[in-house]
């Protein structure tokens, strides 16, 4: 018996949720898919069609409130004691993935099993490609490399749980970008068994270049101010890790003037078709100093 979960805002999940709805079908799983909406500015009308599948359920938010907060309401609406977690602007790696899921059902307890992400050069262009190839080098991870730093590499677009262990966690309804690695410090506090396996989706919502940028400096000054404290986080962070160690009085002031020389020289460097990460990491380290 499983649940499956689906945040979505601005995004139409009508065919990812008719393919894991055939693909359930197709392998006689007890099932039901949740979708909701986190008060979408406009209507997507295709998902007028949710409500009309079997063992479907769509419901709309008058209010945003964040992935983290409708994930939580999600969990609390689930009938099912297995929850699969799955982004909207995802896609199936293959026609067995649900079944490899549903194999790891009967042992779930106080375990959590991550599938991972991969990327497709179909979803790149100039206007979203430091996105792409971040993900592409950071994210997509065969299991063997993921379960050598398991904390590392929560990434909550897709994942199986069992309910209780998900509810124990009591994840707070926080709206900021890059929540995954407040996650993974919870897993690891409440010693839950984190697993990854091979069972790719394929990340296909790209965010464009100066949209990931900003999110992605957000986040970044988020975890300083609120995580700094934490010493789980810092250690499978590296932003943080470094930030920490270098964080002298001397050295704070000679990176406030560097981010102010080199800034533009860095965005030039990974706001390109083929960017540099490094420039990336080094951008938003120094940004921290700021």
């Amino acid at each position: 018996m499983l649940s499956i979960l689906i945040p979505t805002y601005q995004y139409n999940v009508l065919p990812l949720v008719k393919e894991l709805h055939q693909q359930c079908s197709n392998y006689k799983v007890v099932f039901e898919i949740l979708v909701m909406d986190d008060a979408s500015p406009e209507l997507v009308v295709d998902h007028l069609q949710l409500a009309s599948l079997p063992f479907c359920t769509y419901l709309s938010l008058d209010k945003n409130i964040g992935r983290a907060a409708v994930r939580n309401k999600l969990a609390a609406k689930a009938k099912y004691a297995n929850l699969l977690f799955l982004d909207a602007d995802v896609w199936p790696k293959d026609h067995l993935f649900i079944k490899r899921y549903v194999n790891l059902c009967n042992d779930l307890a106080n375990k959590v099993y991550f599938g991972g992400y991969c990327y497709t050069y179909k979803s790149v262009n100039e206007s979203n490609s430091l996105r792409y190839f971040y993900g592409k080098a950071r994210e997509e991870q065969l299991a063997d490399v993921r379960n050598l730093n398991p904390f590392a590499f929560v990434f909550s677009g897709n994942f199986l749980v069992d309910k209780e262990c998900f509810l124990a966690l009591k994840i707070p309804d926080i709206n900021v970008y890059g929540m995954d690695i407040y996650v993974a410090y919870l897993l690891q506090k409440n010693k839950c068994n984190v697993q990854h396996i091979n069972n790719e989706i394929i990340h296909l919502g790209i965010e464009a270049n100066q949209l990931f940028l900003k999110k992605a400096l957000v986040s970044v000054a988020y975890r300083k101010e609120n995580w700094l404290h934490i010493p789980e986080i810092v250690e499978v962070n590296k932003l943080l890790k470094c930030y920490k160690k270098l964080n002298i009085p001397f050295v704070n002031r000679f990176m406030k003037v560097a981010f102010l020389v080199t800034n533009q020289p860095l965005k030039s460097l990974f706001l390109k078709p083929k960017p540099y990460l490094w420039a990336f990491d080094l951008y938003r380290l120094l940004y921290l100093f700021k």
